[in-house]
C-alpha cells in the first residue's frame, strides 16, 4: 500500500519519551485495524502530556508568549490487528525546524510518534498472535506564534537563545496538497454542505483539528461508494472553523497505481481559499 511520507525527525534522548496508551473500543475497526484518525491521540499523550509539559523548553517559550499551533498532520497506519485489551507501546519525539515561507521564515515544532503492539483481536483469532509489530506513525507540524500579541507582532522571527533548529522543511499550504494529485483525479468531486456545532469543538474555542480527518474520510468514501478504511492522510490547516460555521466539503477520487485515495478540501462561502485540505489513502 502506498502511504504518505513522514518527515524524519531525529530522536534526541532528551527530546524522546516512551510510554503506553490504552485503547477504546471505537479506536479499532471490526477487523482489528486502528483507525487512522485516532492515531494522533498517542502523539498527544506521549509527546504533550508526558514529554513537553515538563520540558524546560516549554517554560522558556511560554515566558516569551510563544505557543505552537498545529498546521499540518500526517498519519500512516499499518495493517496490524489489535485487541482492545492491548496497550500499544509509543515512542514520541520532538524537534525544531525552519520553513522558508513567503513573507519570512517560520519556526516549527515537530512532533512524531510510532506505535507498536501485539497482534490480536478482541473476539477472534489471528495468525502470529502476540507478535509485536508496528501499528502506526504520526507527524504533527506546529508553527510558533505569539498568539495573544497584536497581529503585526505574532510572527516569531527568532527562537529564544539556546534553541536551535535541526531541520529545514518546505512550507506547505492546503492548495499544495491538492496540486500534488491533480494528474491522478478520477471523476468530478462530490460535495457535502454542513454546519459545525459544539460537538465538533474543543476547549480552544474552535473546531477540533481531529474533526476534519474523520469528516474528510466520510465524504471521500461517499465519492468511492465503498466501505473501505482510511490508512493514511496528510492534512494542512489554514484557518480554524467555529460552531455555527456553514461549510462545504469537497472530495475527489484519486487513483495512485493500485492504491485508491482522495483529495479533499473545505470551503466557506465568500472565501477564495480552502480553510483546510487533505490527501487520503484507503484500503
Amino acid at each position: 500500500m502506498h502511504a504518505p511520507e513522514l518527515p524524519d525527525v531525529a530522536r534526541d534522548p532528551e527530546r524522546t519519551q516512551e510510554g503506553r496508551v490504552r485503547l477504546r473500543y471505537e479506536d479499532l475497526a471490526q477487523d482489528g485495524r486502528m483507525k487512522a484518525d485516532v492515531v494522533p491521540f498517542a502523539m498527544s499523550e506521549i509527546c504533550w502530556r508526558q514529554l513537553l509539559v515538563r520540558h524546560a523548553m516549554t517554560a522558556r517559550l511560554q515566558a516569551e508568549g510563544i505557543l505552537p499551533i498545529l498546521r499540518r498532520l500526517i498519519v500512516a497506519a499499518d495493517e496490524t490487528p489489535l485487541s482492545t485489551m492491548a496497550e500499544p507501546e509509543v515512542t514520541g519525539s520532538f524537534g525544531l525546524a525552519l520553513a522558508r515561507a513567503k513573507g519570512g521564515d517560520r519556526f516549527l515544532l515537530e512532533l512524531t510518534a510510532e506505535l507498536r503492539g501485539p497482534r490480536g483481536r478482541t473476539f477472534a483469532k489471528v495468525e502470529r498472535a502476540g507478535e509485536v509489530e508496528r501499528v502506526a506513525r504520526v507527524y504533527g507540524e506546529h508553527v510558533f506564534t505569539r498568539l495573544f500579541a497584536p497581529p503585526e507582532e505574532r510572527r516569531v522571527r527568532a527562537l529564544p537563545e539556546g534553541l536551535a533548529v535541526q531541520a529545514e522543511r518546505p512550507w506547505v499550504e492546503p492548495e499544495d496538497l491538492l496540486r500534488a494529485d491533480e494528474g491522478l483525479v478520477d471523476g468530478e468531486p462530490v460535495r457535502r454542505a454542513m454546519r459545525f456545532s459544539l460537538v465538533h469543538t474543543d476547549s480552544n474555542q474552535h473546531v477540533n483539528s481531529l474533526a476534519y480527518p474523520r469528516l474528510f474520510e466520510e465524504v471521500a468514501l461517499d465519492a468511492w461508494g465503498e466501505p473501505w478504511l482510511g490508512r493514511g492522510f496528510d492534512v494542512a490547516y489554514r484557518k480554524p472553523c467555529f460552531a455555527g460555521d456553514e461549510v462545504v466539503i469537497f472530495a475527489q477520487r484519486v487513483r495512485r497505481g493500485e492504491t485508491r485515495g482522495a483529495r479533499v478540501w473545505l470551503e466557506v462561502e465568500g472565501e477564495t481559499r480552502p480553510r483546510c485540505a487533505a490527501r487520503l489513502w484507503f484500503r
